[in-house]
């Protein structure tokens, strides 16, 4: 009962921290996480598990590859030419190709790259296209393992439990079937 109250106080702390202080996210829950260990909540092995969770390793590989693709120049070619006279054509042409790319890279990092040519475009205020943009990076991430960072968290915590995890298209049909509507949903009300 005593661990439980403990946790909660910290939650409390940790939430109020974030929100009324200035100091790093990061900082505070490193404390946090130092604190529970002090306590004795959590013992050494599981921190060090947790650390070293392949799912949280993924992630990090993933961002690394993310920061490389963003600095493609072909990459920035390409979202040059996307983006048409025709507002409905430029729409789908950048929504289906951020949510193809956001299935296997990061979606920040999609987003970035293409946000430069969403914002140089001649036919198109950028305010017309950026939130577009976004919807299809989130709704592409989820047709696969890697396009999202909470897939690969619930799929390691699958694997803890389990002794195995998702497979990589595990999530295509449901993905895929979401994308095609969201960005179905993003064209038509674009249009009013």
């Amino acid at each position: 009962m005593i661990d439980q109250l403990i946790i909660s106080g910290l939650f409390i702390g940790l939430l109020g921290s974030l929100i009324l202080t200035d100091r790093s996210a990061t900082w505070l829950f490193t404390c946090t996480m130092l604190m529970t260990y002090f306590f004795g909540l959590v013992d050494t092995p599981e921190i060090l598990d947790k650390a070293t969770n392949s799912g949280l390793i993924t992630l990090i590989l993933l961002l690394l590859v993310s920061i490389g693709l963003e600095r493609l120049s072909w990459l920035n070619r390409l979202s040059g030419k996307l983006i048409t006279p025709g507002y409905g054509v430029s729409l789908l042409r950048l929504g289906f190709v951020t949510a193809f790319f956001s299935a296997f890279v990061n979606n920040t990092a999609v987003v970035a790259t293409l946000a430069h040519a969403v914002r140089s475009n001649r036919h198109h205020p950028a305010s017309k296209l950026l939130i577009p943009l976004s919807y299809a990076a989130i709704l592409g991430g989820t047709m696969t393992l890697i396009g999202t960072s909470t897939n690969l968290i619930v799929s390691s915590f699958l694997e803890d439990a389990t002794g195995q995890g998702l497979a990589f298209f595990d999530f295509l049909i449901i993905g895929g079937s979401a994308t095609a509507v969201g960005m179905l949903v993003i064209l038509l009300s674009s249009s009013l």
